[in-house]
């Protein structure tokens, strides 16, 4: 490694003021090759215009690339001014770079604009900061294609052409046997699939290292209480170093990109997506191109860690190598587990692209095709029902169903209500011979282990369509067929035996190609009988309408009710006796393309399909008409929440989400015993309490004998906010008091009595503070408030008392005081101990001490529950 330019700060302000004349302070940066100092300019004012930054490299052969790069940035400013790349400053002469000399060395010098922002390796990397990035990296290479520089034509380490040699050379020198291997088998991989389609790629010159250092980000906006380890922004504010651009092929620098982007992600390829389709919005890569980004991006890493290997040999002490490599291992050994297919699907869906690139061919096959009944028989003239497994269907419901069911979704409570929708007396219908369930239907009921992704997603989306018959029904062959595998999928949940057939079929683009080709299409057979599939061997052929096997028992086809899981698959992913039946529904449009709806094959009408569940923009427009803009919606991506079930709630995609916030259910949402409760007092009266009856009284006294005195009456109310100003009115009446002690930052309701005891609200946005009445206590926040140690609760509960003594002081006194038990939006606060009693007595001697009304000095006693 060259000796680095032998210059200090005071060299630069002199350089600065000699060649530009610039008053400047200088800091050093940053660099492995070059001298790099921010000049701090006087006399420009607080922003990055009063900052510039001053480069000094070695000439040497390096001068005549210099000369290329800056050739570039004067490019880049003339034709896109808009990107925020650096800007060169020309010299007192006019020059672009100037030189000096120091012990008989040459060196250049230039000064380039200061691009403010953090870089983007610090800070939380979300989907619109990921698209700004792949818009403005793509106009640069747009606009860097139109460059032809014959000093790029250049041989660095880094360019991914040369990535297999580079390898070879340091891939003994990484010490893990099974990290060796890893890398050893990815770049076999590489060369022997995309090597030849990479080669014959276009080229252009390229930025070559936009790593997570050299893009910078905008800074949070000033008084922003945003930290900067939570700031998460979405634009881009510089794109820095463009010492290693090269001329080589275009697609290598978006999978550069990718490449650090996937790093420390716990969806590394949904998070990255957005850059991809920012990217392709600005300098479209070819089908090629994008088949080519994964695998590229991979043997970027490749590189990196082997790099990093070499390194560690030659300085063993440079603890710095090891934690750089660390991510790169982690995201290698995690994206190992993808499939380069499967993630084409997914960046082309974020492009707006077809996902599967040979999905549209099969489907038009299919569509001329004549395939043979499934069953045997025709199923549009057959008695069919729908079996609706949908997150909000009604089969997912323990209510009203026997008293025995304690979770509503186990397999046999499914497969019995299953059972009971076809069978002979529902609605006084014969039995149907088949019940259907939806393609591409997101289903609560996938909780077994292996349907959770590394990520935590739960997969939930239906690829297939079930056909719900008979064990033993026997299966035809819609297409003639050879057998592509066969496997017992054994775990508890999932298919059971298996098979799956590989069909040709018609190339319905042959005849305008002049040939007669055909089109590769699979079927995938599962929950079988094991004896169906004894005799069955890879290979084995089939014409259209043979038998091939028959449907399973619930003991021996995952434990799933008696159906057949019937799915189509263009691609297989290399898998062999299994593919995936359920998706996860954030990849729900790449899987929808790969695994084409079956309906092309069981030819049903559509209707019989049912409805797709509602989109949340349509829902979003359709709130925005009906509903007040005040039900403000929470997160940034409102949820679409259809059912709730425990602790969870679920969406219209079945994604659960464990449910903190909610402020009604007491015993979890949909309590099985609650939920037969309430329809069976609905089915018989659903009244108020202005007439007798024994249920009320019933309840009442049964809750009443949990509370001490003096609690002894009941009011039944419809919420908390109508408790909490009955509470209100009951002590006003009581002590002929109106005035209201309330902790601060409390929420007690919604009503406008109660939003004017609650500093949450009235101090928030669009309140407008507390009434005279209302009197706020200090927040009893041990951990970050003002008091704190062993005496907290005390001095707490002192200002309750001072509190009350200055409403005594200036009026009629307290009627009451307030306080959650536990300080919700206060930030879950829990009381310390001993504050509520000393507040207790406070008021309780405020009300004794003027009492008017005949109290014992006990005051007032109201549980609100």
């Amino acid at each position: 490694m060259s000796r680095r330019p032998p210059f200090a700060p005071a060299d630069a302000v002199r350089l600065a003021a000699d060649f530009y004349g610039l008053e400047a302070v200088a800091f050093e940066l940053p660099s492995e090759r070059d001298r790099n100092f921010r000049l701090e300019i006087a006399g420009q004012g607080g922003d990055a215009r009063s900052r510039a930054v001053l480069k000094i490299t070695a000439a040497g052969p390096a001068g005549r690339w210099l000369e290329a790069e800056c050739r570039v940035l004067e490019h880049l400013a003339a034709t896109a001014p808009q990107l925020p790349c650096p800007r060169l400053v020309r010299s007192r002469a006019g020059r672009l770079l100037e030189s000096v000399e120091r012990d008989g060395i040459d060196y250049c010098i230039r000064v380039v604009s200061w691009l403010p922002g953090q870089p983007l390796a610090r800070v939380v990397q979300r989907g619109p900061l990921l698209g700004d990035l792949g818009r403005k990296l793509g106009d640069v290479d747009s606009r860097l294609a139109t460059l032809d520089l014959e000093a790029a034509r250049r041989e660095l380490d880094w360019p991914l052409a040369r990535a297999a040699t580079v390898i070879e050379q340091r891939l003994a020198e990484i010490d893990d046997r099974d990290r060796r291997r890893l890398v050893a088998t990815l770049v076999e991989r590489f060369d022997r699939q995309y090597s030849s389609t990479f080669r014959q790629s276009r080229r252009s010159l390229i930025h070559n290292d936009a790593n997570d250092y050299n893009l910078l980000v905008a800074e949070p906006a000033p008084g922003s209480k945003v930290g900067a380890d939570r700031f998460a922004p979405d634009r881009v504010s510089g794109i820095l170093d463009f010492g290693d651009m090269v001329e080589t092929h275009t697609v290598a620098d978006p999978a550069i990109a990718l490449a650090y982007l996937m790093l420390d992600k716990d969806d590394p390829v949904l998070e990255a997506a957005p850059f991809v389709a920012g990217y392709q919005e600005s300098f479209a890569l070819t089908e090629d191109e994008l088949g080519l980004l994964f695998p590229l991006a991979i043997l970027r890493l490749c590189v990196s860690v082997a790099t990093s290997a070499h390194q560690r040999r030659r300085e063993p002490d440079n603890e710095y190598l090891s934690i750089s490599e660390r991510p790169a291992w982690q995201a290698l050994e995690r994206l190992a587990e993808f499939h380069p297919h499967r993630v084409e699907w997914i960046f082309r869906a974020a492009c707006g692209l077809e996902p599967c690139p040979g999905a549209p061919r099969v489907r038009r096959a299919l569509e001329r095709s004549n395939p043979a009944p499934l069953l045997g028989f025709d199923l549009t003239a057959a008695n069919t029902r729908i079996v609706d497994l949908g997150v909000e269907s009604p089969l997912h419901t323990a209510g009203g169903q026997s008293a025995h069911e304690r979770s509503p979704n186990t397999a046999d409570q499914l497969a019995e209500r299953v059972a009971r929708l076809l069978g002979p007396d529902h609605a006084g219908a014969v039995p149907a011979r088949v019940g259907w369930s939806r393609y591409d239907e997101a289903r609560p009921i996938y909780r077994a282990p292996q349907f959770a992704n590394a990520s935590g997603a739960v997969r939930t989306v239906h690829l297939g369509v079930d056909l719900a018959v008979a064990p033993g029904t026997v299966i035809h062959a819609p297409y003639p067929a050879t057998v592509h595998s066969v496997a017992d999928n054994d775990r508890p949940g999932d298919y059971g035996p298996t098979v799956i057939l590989e069909h040709r079929l018609a190339d319905p683009d042959g005849e305008d190609r002049g040939s007669e080709g055909e089109v590769a299409v699979f079927t995938l057979y599962g929950h079988l009988s094991r004896a169906s599939i004894r005799d069955l061997a890879r290979g084995q052929a089939f014409e259209a309408g043979d038998p091939i096997a028959g449907v399973g028992e619930t003991s021996e086809n995952g434990g799933w009710w008696p159906h057949l899981h019937f799915q189509l698959m263009v691609d297989l992913l290399d898998q062999v006796g299994d593919f995936p039946g359920v998706a996860p529904p954030d990849e729900r449009l790449a899987w929808r393309s790969a695994c084409p709806d079956p309906n092309r094959i069981l030819r049903l009408p559509s209707a019989v399909l049912g409805d797709k569940p509602t989109q949340a923009t349509e829902l979003r427009a359709r709130r925005a008409r009906v509903l007040g803009p005040s039900l403000s919606l929470s997160y940034r991506d409102p949820l679409h929440i259809v059912r709730g079930e425990g602790a969870e709630l679920i969406d219209a995609d079945g994604r659960r989400y464990l449910d903190l916030v909610n402020n009604v259910c007491q015993v979890g949402h949909c309590h099985p015993r609650v939920a037969r409760a309430a329809a069976r007092q609905m089915a018989v009266l659903n009244t108020n309490t202005r007439y007798l009856h024994d249920s009320i009284l019933d309840y009442a006294e049964r809750l009443l004998a949990t509370f001490p005195d003096p609690l002894a009456v009941c009011f039944f109310v419809n919420s908390g906010s109508e408790a909490n100003d009955l509470a209100l009115r009951l002590a006003r009446t009581a002590t002929g008091r109106r005035d209201i002690v309330c902790v601060d930052a409390a929420y007690h309701g919604n009503l406008t009595s109660l939003i004017e005891i609650s500093p949450y609200k009235h101090d928030g946005p669009g309140g407008q503070g507390p009434p005279p009445w209302v009197h706020v206590a200090p927040l009893p926040d041990v951990y970050r408030g003002r008091h704190r140690g062993a005496d907290a609760a005390q001095r707490y509960a002192a200002s309750v008392t001072d509190t009350v003594g200055r409403a005594a002081a200036g009026g009629d006194g307290v009627a009451a005081f307030i306080a959650e038990s536990l300080l919700s939006c206060g930030g879950q606060i829990e009381l310390p101990a001993g504050y509520l009693d000393t507040a207790y007595r406070a008021v309780r001697a405020d009300v004794a001490a003027v009492n008017t009304g005949g109290l014992d000095g006990t005051g007032v006693g109201v549980a609100v529950i």
